[in-house]
């Protein structure tokens, strides 16, 4: 072995020393303080995890349990009833009051929106939709093109392209994305903002080839740049 080779190895060996001395001087100090705080990190583990089982698992199951009938209703169309609910089944508004914390919870808010939106109570609908979250590559985009719905209901079409344009870029595809494009483009029609629609027409006819919504969107380009050298 070199006298190098063996002098690096040595200066390592005193590194490693000097700080295992240090972690040492740092217990000893202070030893109460780190037993304190891993006896309260403890507790909240098992605080967290007797929660869960006890009381989030437990509530999850009666959430979803009391979904079960504002669902079927909700499918059958009677939005009223599955919102409202009636003396045999919960319905979404009160599944997201009792039980908001939850995932099956955060769900009612997502159908509680949808519901609002087709009785024609776009703003309950916004708040209902605004307090849902999800990363779901289908809910999530469904969610925000149902804010845009709202938004447009409410006269407030930069919102409303916004949602739609966002409601676009969560989950790229060749069905909910087009669709969504073509709602932020008709926002921006109505809005006599001709640069933008026909950027989004482009983006469709380019992107997006193989959509139900390319096979007719050269018209609405030719629509568009007419409109845009005016």
């Amino acid at each position: 072995m070199s006298h190098e080779k063996q002098s690096h190895q040595e200066e390592n060996l005193q590194a490693i020393e000097g700080a295992l001395t240090k972690t040492e001087q740092f217990i000893e100090k202070y030893q109460k303080t780190l037993i304190y705080g891993f006896s309260a990190i403890v507790i909240v583990v098992a605080l967290f995890f007797g929660y869960k089982k006890l009381i989030s698992q437990p509530r999850e199951k009666e959430a979803l349990a009391q979904m079960a009938g504002a669902q079927r209703t909700f499918e059958q169309g009677n939005y009223k009833l599955a919102l409202e609910g009636n003396a045999q089944d919960a319905g979404f508004a009160k599944i997201v009051d009792e039980f908001g914390s939850t995932t099956a919870g955060n769900l009612a808010n997502f159908y509680a929106g949808i519901c609002e939106l087709n009785l024609g109570q776009f703003q309950k609908a916004l708040d209902y939709l605004n307090d849902y979250s999800s990363d779901n590559i289908v809910l999530g985009p469904l969610a925000e093109g149902a804010k845009g719905d709202a938004y447009v209901e409410l006269k407030q079409l930069d919102k409303a392209a916004s949602a739609y344009e966002k409601a676009a870029s969560l989950n790229s595809n060749n069905f909910t994305t087009p669709t969504f494009l073509f709602k932020a483009a008709a926002v921006y029609e109505e809005q006599e903002n001709w640069e933008k629609a026909l950027k989004i027409y482009e983006n469709v006819k380019t992107d997006y080839p193989q959509s139900p919504e390319a096979g007719e969107v050269d018209k609405y380009i030719t629509r568009a740049k007419l409109n845009l050298n005016k």
